[in-house]
């Protein structure tokens, strides 16, 4: 019976928003590790190369619920390194990036591949030296373009039937088009901006092209919008607070808004916690709670020294995180919750280099 209803549900979803599922990776609790896969104009705003690749099982314990896939990296280019940055410079540079992912729910699913490129541009004077550098206000911009596939598993789809009634014969009426089916044109906009390091307001859009997907004529992918906004405060040596909000919306469907909070310590150690929710269409009850994330992580670095971390060099890092979503909703009773593990690599990038020792001595 879960199962049917499952199937039910997302049909209805296909029907009302004309789009697949949710949009690839963006329905993750690791929005506080890798902002990334929702806004292309995160990439090359580290200090390294950052790869990442992430495995999310929601609503476990119920057959067919969605699981995701991905990879994701990006990298800066022309960027100068944090710690040689003079206060009164207004250096610009680029990033690149690119995310791949696969995507099921049920009898459907999803591979995408993106390629990315953004823009940074450094609009006031930072403060400080070294270590206590602090950019201005820096905006970025940034596109993801690629290919999204979308399809269904035939098989699946003769074995719904009506729920509820005994002895049925007929099978669920969904619109599907097999001509339809196949790979579309896609693309994502995003911008984010900074303030001393400490501060960012960030929108971004996905899945701009609105083409045609293969469940029927009338049918096409719908934009998502995002609104990101969050900040970094030091409580004391080396731990920091990260707190951050995201908002979504899809043209046809209830707005969602996601509150987190994230620790580090030493830049070794990570805890979070995120609570999400949305609108739910009741004038009794305008708004309902999803979930509850838990996520915890670490951090392993083999450090390079003094002299190479002056000449512009980071160290190499691997990260592990794991999250537990404990259902809110009516589905608790049928869902154990959400699994969500992301590995992460961090590793040096090429900076354009200048005479740190001005800025050490």
């Amino acid at each position: 019976m879960v199962r049917k209803l499952l199937f039910l549900i997302l049909a209805g979803a296909f029907s009302m928003v004309g789009r697949a599922q949710q949009d690839g990776p963006s329905q993750s609790t690791h929005f506080m590790v890798n902002p990334f896969i929702i806004n292309p104009a995160l990439s090359g705003s580290e200090d390294n190369i950052d790869l990442k690749m992430g495995y999310r099982q929601q609503w476990a314990g119920i057959d067919g619920a969605p699981r995701t896939m991905y990879l994701s990296g990006h990298m800066p280019v022309g960027k100068p390194h944090t710690a040689q940055t003079h206060p009164g410079d207004y250096h610009n540079w680029c990033g690149v990036g690119f995310v791949a992912y696969q995507h099921s729910a049920g009898p459907l699913s999803e591979t995408s591949v993106y390629g990315n490129f953004s823009y940074n541009l450094r609009l006031t004077k930072g403060s400080g030296y070294g270590w206590k550098h602090r950019d201005g206000l820096s905006l970025s911009m940034g596109m993801f373009l690629g290919m999204k596939n979308i399809g269904w598993n035939q098989e699946e789809l003769t074995q719904i039937k009506t729920p509820g009634v005994q002895g049925e014969a007929d099978y669920v009426a969904l619109d599907v088009n097999p001509e339809n089916a196949g790979s579309v044109l896609d693309g994502s906009f995003g911008a984010m901006l900074y303030y001393r390091n400490q501060y960012y307001l960030g929108i971004s859009a996905n899945q701009l092209f609105a083409g045609q997907m293969g469940f029927g004529d009338g049918n096409r992918l719908s934009p998502h919008f995002y609104l990101t906004a969050g900040a970094k405060w030091e409580t004391q040596d080396d731990i920091y607070l990260l707190p951050s909000i995201l908002t979504k919306k899809v043209f046809g469907a209830p707005w969602s808004i996601e509150a987190n909070l994230r620790v580090d310590i030493k830049d070794r150690f990570f805890g979070g916690v995120s609570l999400r929710g949305g609108n739910s269409g009741s004038l009794s009850q305008p708004f309902n709670f999803d979930a509850l994330g838990l996520m915890v992580g670490t951090q392993i670095e083999w450090k390079e020294g003094i002299h190479n971390f002056r000449r512009g060099k980071h160290s190499v890092a691997i990260q592990l995180f794991y999250s537990y979503d404990v259902p809110l909703s009516a589905l608790a009773a049928q869902s154990s919750g959400g699994h969500e593990i992301t590995c992460g690599f961090l590793l040096p990038a090429m900076f354009n280099e200048r005479n740190a020792e001005d800025t050490w001595r």
